[in-house]
C-alpha cells in the first residue's frame, strides 16, 4: 500500500513498540506530535458535542435545542481554531521545508538518517573516486571506508545524551565524517534537517519543534552564526523543548573557534562586544570535542587495517606532515596545484578566480558567490601578477581546471546547487602567506552586499584593520537597522582621529551618566573607553586627572578582581608611562601582571599587553633587554593568534625601533624593516598608516647609509601615495602626527624614544623634502610645542 504524502506523517509503528507489543511512551508522545492538529480538530468536535449535549440536559423545552446547538457551534469553533492553525502551518512548511534543507530524499522530504548513504550530501570532503562492480552494476564509490577515530566514543555518548554538540578541528581533520558516522551509529532513526544557509535556519528550527526524533545539523557552524542567524535566543527556542531525543550536532574550524576564547575578549572593541558574546554564548552552550588534523599512531594503526582500499594505501607513507583525512581530500596536492597554476601559459586565470574565491570567504562572505562576480574580481588579481604576460587561458578552460577534482576529491572551486555559483575549497581559506584582498575587492563585495552580508564584511575588514571598509560596511547594515551597526560604524569612521573618537565616546558617557548614573557598570565601562582613548590622543595628560577617581569607583562598585579595574590598572600605568615617567609605569606594571595572569589567564589579549608595555618602557633604559623580552612576547602573540596577527606586526615594528635606537648594524636592520614592511602589505595593505610609518623607518635607515637618492625616491613616492597631491592642512596635520608620535603639548611629559623620533623625523624631511615643505614645517611645528625645539620653526 502506498504511504501518505497529503497528510500527517505518523511514525513507524512497528519500530516503536515494546517488546510486549503495548506502546511506549515515546511512541505515544511522537505520535501526538506528529499529528496534534488533528487531535486538536478531534477534541473541538467533541467538545462541541458535549456542551450541545450539556445544553439539552439542563434547559427545558423548545429552546433547549436551539441554545444547545448554539453552544455547541461556539465551543467547535473557538476549541478548533488552534487545530486549523498547527494543521496549515504544518501544510505550509511541508511545501516550503524542501527548499530550504540539504541531502533530502528524493520524494523531496526529510530523510532519516539511515537512508542517507552519501556523506558527501552533508559536505564531506570526497576521496579519489573508485568503480566497483556490483552484481553486474557500476557504482561510484566516493568516500573511503570509515576509520575510527580515538574520539569517536565519546562523540557518540554526547550525542545520544542530546542537546548541542560542536566537534572543533582545523579543514580536512575529518570532522563531519566523525559526526556523520557517529550519528548513524547513535540515533539511525532520527529525521535528518540540514538547513542550506543562514537565511534557512529560522524556519527549520522552527521544524525542529514538530519532528519526533530530529538531529539539527549545522556543518561549519560560522556559517550559521550572526546577523541574520543563529542567535543566543533562537538556540534557547530550539533547546528550550528539552527533548531527549532532538540534537544539534554541528562542526567549527578552530580558527573560527578561537576568535570566540576568552583571550580575544580584550581585543574586541566596545560597539562589538554584544556581537561577540552573543557567539560566545552560544559556543558556551556546546559540548565541545576537539579533534587533531594530526592522526595518533593508534589512528594510523587503525588505517593499516583498511590497506587493501587504494586510497588510504597511497595515503599513509604521507601522514608525517598531514592528517590522513587531509591528504585524502588532497589538500596538500591542491596548494601545490593552485600555486603551480599562476605560471605563464599554465592556468592564471583560473588560479586568479581561485584566488577571487578565497577573497570572498575571508572578507566574510561565506556562502557561493556568481560566476560574474568571480570574473570581476579575479582581473586585480591577474593584474597584480603580471596579466596579460602570463598567456592567461580562455574563461572557460580556466573554470575547468578550478573545479577539477584531484584524484577524484576536492577542488579548488567548489560548485554550488545553485548553477553558475562557487565557493572556494575551505581549506584554502586557512592557509598562511595569503596576501590582503584588494581594496577593490571589498567595495566590489560590499556594493553586492545585502545589509547581513555587509554586517559581516565590516567585522572582517576590522579584524584586518581595514578601518575605512569596516566604516562603509557597518553604516550600509545600519541603515537596515541591523543590531550594533550603528555604533560600529560611528567607530571605525573616526578611527585615525582619535579627536573626533573621544567627542563621540563623550556623547556616549554623557547618555549613560544621564540614564544610568554615574557608578552603573554600562556608565563606568564607557568612561574606561573613553579615558583609555584620550590616553592614545594628544592630550594623554588629561587621562592621569580622570584615571584615580575611575579606579576608585570601580574598586567600590566592581570590584579589584573585576576586568574592568583591572584593565584601568594596567591603562593607568601605560598613561602614566607615555607622559614621561617610564620607571614609574614598569613598577606598577609588573605589580598588576601577576592579578592580569591569575584572572585573565597567560594568552588572555590583556595579560599580552601588560608585557607589551613593559617591555614598551624597559626599551626607553635598556634597549638590549627589551630585545630579549620581545622575543618572548612575539612567541607569546603568536602562539595565541598566529603569526599573521596584525598584534604580531606591531610587536615586529616596536622590536625594529628599539633595533634603529641601538646602533645595530644598518643593513641587518633595513633587512629587517623591509621584510616588515612586506608582510605588512601582505596582511594589512600598502595604504595603512602602520605600513606608511614603517617605509619612513626605511626612509630614515637608508638616509644614515648614506644612500640619499634612494631615501629621496621612497620618501617621495610615499608621501604621494599617503597625502596625495594637494593634501589639506588637517591631513598633513594628521601624517605629522603619525610621524612624530607626539602625544602632548607639554614635552617635558613626553617618552625620550618619542622624542627622538619625532627630531629624527624633522631632520629626514628637512633634508629630503627642505625647510619650506608644508609636512617639514608642521612636523617642526609639532617639535617646538612640546619643547624639543627651542623656538617656532621660520
Amino acid at each position: 500500500m502506498p504511504r501518505r504524502t497529503d497528510g500527517p506523517i505518523l511514525p513507524n509503528l512497528r519500530e516503536q513498540r515494546l517488546a510486549n507489543g503495548r506502546p511506549s511512551v515515546r511512541f505515544r508522545r511522537d505520535c501526538f506530535r506528529s499529528a496534534r492538529g488533528w487531535w486538536l480538530l478531534t477534541s473541538s468536535a467533541m467538545s462541541g458535542l458535549i456542551a450541545g449535549g450539556i445544553g439539552v440536559l439542563w434547559i427545558p423545552g423548545a429552546a433547549a435545542a436551539s441554545i444547545g446547538s448554539t453552544v455547541a457551534v461556539a465551543v467547535f469553533t473557538a476549541t478548533s481554531s488552534r487545530g486549523k492553525k498547527v494543521l496549515e502551518r504544518q501544510a505550509a512548511r511541508r511545501e516550503t521545508l524542501p527548499s530550504t534543507l540539504i541531502a533530502i530524499g528524493p520524494d523531496r522530504r526529510p530523510r532519516k538518517i539511515r537512508e542517507l548513504d552519501d556523506p558527501i550530501a552533508l559536505r564531506v570532503h570526497p576521496a579519489e573516486a573508485l568503480v566497483h562492480d556490483m552484481a553486474g552494476t557500476r557504482v561510484l564509490d566516493r568516500t573511503p571506508p570509515y576509520i575510527r577515530r580515538d574520539l569517536h566514543d565519546e562523540l557518540s555518548a554526547k550525542i545520544r545524551r542530546g542537546r548541542f554538540v560542536l566537534v572543533v578541528g582545523e579543514s580536512t581533520a575529518g570532522k563531519t565524517r566523525m559526526v556523520y558516522e557517529a550519528a548513524r551509529a547513535t540515533c539511525p532513526d532520527h529525521t535528518l534537517l540540514a538547513p542550506a544557509n543562514r537565511e534557512a535556519l529560522a524556519d527549520v528550527a522552527e521544524a525542529v519543534a514538530d519532528t519526533p526524533r530530529c538531529v539539527l545539523w549545522l556543518d561549519d557552524l560560522e556559517r550559521f552564526m550572526g546577523a541574520g542567524g543563529l542567535t543566543p535566543n533562537l538556540l534557547d527556542r530550539i533547546l528550550s523543548h528539552r527533548r531527549e531525543d532532538a540534537v544539534i550536532t554541528a562542526t567549527m574550524r578552530s580558527p573560527e573557534f578561537d576568535r570566540y576564547s576568552a583571550r580575544e575578549e580584550g581585543s574586541v572593541p566596545d560597539h562589538e562586544l554584544d556581537a561577540w558574546r552573543d557567539a560566545r554564548d552560544i559556543l558556551r552552550l556546546a559540548d565541545v570535542v576537539e579533534l587533531s588534523r594530526r592522526w595518533t599512531a593508534e589512528e594510523l594503526a587503525r588505517a593499516r587495517a583498511y590497506d587493501n582500499d587504494p586510497r588510504i594505501r597511497a595515503a599513509l607513507p604521507n601522514v608525517g606532515k598531514f592528517g590522513l583525512a587531509e591528504v585524502l581530500a588532497a589538500g596538500p596536492e591542491l596548494v601545490r596545484n593552485w600555486h603551480t597554476g599562476w605560471a605563464p601559459g599554465a592556468h592564471p586565470r583560473g588560479a586568479a578566480l581561485v584566488a577571487a574565491a578565497v577573497d570572498c570567504r575571508r572578507a566574510g562572505v561565506d556562502e557561493p558567490v556568481p560566476l560574474d562576480l568571480l570574473i570581476e574580481l579575479s582581473r586585480s588579481r591577474l593584474n597584480d601578477r603580471g596579466g596579460e604576460l602570463l598567456r592567461p587561458e580562455p574563461l572557460d578552460e580556466a573554470l575547468v581546471w578550478a573545479t577539477r577534482t584531484s584524484h577524484g576529491a576536492s577542488s579548488l572551486l567548489l560548485p554550488a546547487e545553485q548553477p553558475d555559483h562557487y565557493i572556494a575549497f575551505d581549506y584554502l581559506v586557512d592557509l598562511p602567506d595569503f596576501d590582503l584582498a584588494p581594496l577593490a575587492t571589498w567595495r566590489i563585495l560590499l556594493a553586492r552586499a545585502d545589509p547581513h552580508q555587509a554586517f559581516r564584511i565590516g567585522e572582517a575588514a576590522a579584524r584586518t584593520f581595514q578601518h575605512s571598509i569596516a566604516a562603509e560596511a557597518f553604516h550600509k547594515a545600519a541603515e537596515s537597522g541591523i543590531h550594533e551597526a550603528d555604533i560600529a560604524a560611528e567607530f571605525y569612521a573616526a578611527y585615525g582621529d582619535q579627536m573626533k573618537t573621544n567627542n563621540r565616546l563623550e556623547k556616549i558617557v554623557d547618555d549613560r551618566l544621564d540614564r544610568l548614573g554615574r557608578l552603573h557598570p554600562e556608565t563606568l565601562s564607557a568612561r574606561l573607553k573613553l579615558t583609555e582613548s584620550i590616553t592614545d590622543s594628544p592630550h594623554s595628560a588629561e587621562a592621569l586627572k580622570i584615571f584615580p577617581e575611575l579606579i576608585n569607583d570601580l574598586l567600590r562598585t566592581v570590584g579589584e578582581r573585576h576586568p574592568d579595574t583591572i584593565n584601568a590598572s594596567r591603562l593607568h600605568a601605560y598613561a602614566i608611562g607615555v607622559c614621561g615617567d617610564p620607571q614609574t609605569a614598569i613598577e606598577l606594571l609588573r605589580k598588576t601582571l601577576p592579578l592580569h595572569q591569575e584572572v585573565f589567564g597567560e594568552e588572555h589579549m590583556s595579560t599580552l599587553l601588560t608585557r607589551h608595555y613593559l617591555a614598551f618602557f624597559v626599551a626607553e633604559d635598556d634597549p638590549s633587554g627589551a630585545l630579549e623580552m620581545l622575543d618572548d612576547i612575539q612567541d607569546r602573540y603568536t602562539r595565541a593568534y598566529g603569526e599573521n596577527s596584525p598584534r604580531v606586526l606591531q610587536i615586529r615594528d616596536l622590536r625594529g625601533g628599539v633595533l634603529r635606537r641601538t646602533g645595530a648594524a644598518a643593513e641587518s636592520t633595513l633587512s629587517y624593516l623591509r621584510s616588515l614592511r612586506e608582510d605588512r602589505i601582505r596582511i594589512i595593505g600598502s595604504d595603512h598608516a602602520h605600513t606608511m610609518v614603517n617605509t619612513f623607518n626605511i626612509v630614515s635607515v637608508l638616509l644614515s647609509m648614506n644612500r640619499k637618492q634612494e631615501a629621496k625616491s621612497a620618501l617621495d613616492e610615499l608621501l604621494s601615495e599617503w597625502m596625495g597631491d594637494s593634501p589639506s592642512p588637517e591631513k598633513i596635520q594628521r601624517v605629522a602626527v603619525r610621524l612624530t608620535g607626539l602625544r602632548s603639548e607639554g614635552s617635558s611629559r613626553s617618552l625620550p624614544s618619542r622624542r627622538y623620533e619625532a627630531l629624527k623625523s624633522l631632520q629626514i624631511l628637512s633634508v629630503l623634502r627642505g625647510c619650506d615643505d608644508a609636512l617639514t614645517k608642521q612636523v617642526g611645528l609639532l617639535n617646538s610645542r612640546s619643547g624639543i625645539l627651542p623656538g617656532r620653526p621660520k
